[in-house]
């Protein structure tokens, strides 16, 4: 089964590293940029680049983006996967296999890694998203609220999944996340959005996304 990766970036030279590790893994990448990468840094790659014009940064937005044009592309061939990554991430050798191998078979809605195996199918079991890194069905349809700007989005979408079919939780995923937080602790007003997403989703769902 196919598997096509989305990868947002706000033009971190990680990204480069990021999409060499995906390149033997799946079968497409779609970056979704607010303009500090354009096409011709990227015309050498076998990737399709969106750039996202609306005002302001919303990783919901460009997950969306990046799901959307997947499915414009690629949903009639049937059901496909979909790998959502920070383009800070390195994905090491089998780490995209892994992820879908397992996530089909146990037919769950979203699959992330972590220390040991378990589906999820409640909000108040502990284990919290990787969403640095995480896969979908593409086929299911499942996109982010974007209300969540900048935060806890991903948390979001995990909730929803395990109140579909479940999430999984995979281990033996070798995923390097070389900057956690950085676009948060280096862009002037994202750390202040951060907080409002989690004011949002606790008001939501009535705990914290952590």
């Amino acid at each position: 089964m196919d598997t096509y990766a989305v990868v947002p970036t706000c033009g971190r030279a990680e990204l480069y590293a990021c999409l060499d590790s995906l390149a033997s893994q799946v079968t497409s990448t779609v970056v979704v940029t607010n303009g500090s990468y354009g096409g011709e840094d990227l015309a050498e790659r076998p990737v399709h680049v969106i750039h996202d014009d609306a005002e302001g940064r919303n990783i919901s937005r460009w997950w969306n983006l990046g799901l959307d044009q997947v499915e414009r592309l690629y949903s009639h061939q049937g059901p496909y996967n979909v790998l959502i990554v920070n383009d800070d991430c390195t994905a090491g050798p089998e780490s995209v296999s892994t992820l879908a191998d397992e996530m089909r078979k146990h037919g769950v809605s979203l699959a992330f890694p972590g220390p040991i195996s378990k589906r999820l199918t409640s909000i108040h079991e502990p284990e919290r998203i990787a969403g640095w890194f995480f896969m979908l069905p593409g086929e299911q349809g499942l996109h982010a609220d974007e209300r969540y700007v900048w935060w806890a989005g991903d948390n979001d979408l995990d909730y929803r999944a395990r109140a579909l079919s479940g999430s999984l939780v995979v281990p033996g995923i070798d995923v390097q996340h070389s900057a956690p937080n950085g676009y948060t602790n280096h862009i002037p007003g994202l750390s202040r959005q951060a907080s409002k997403d989690v004011e949002a989703f606790r008001a939501f769902w009535g705990r914290l996304p952590y």
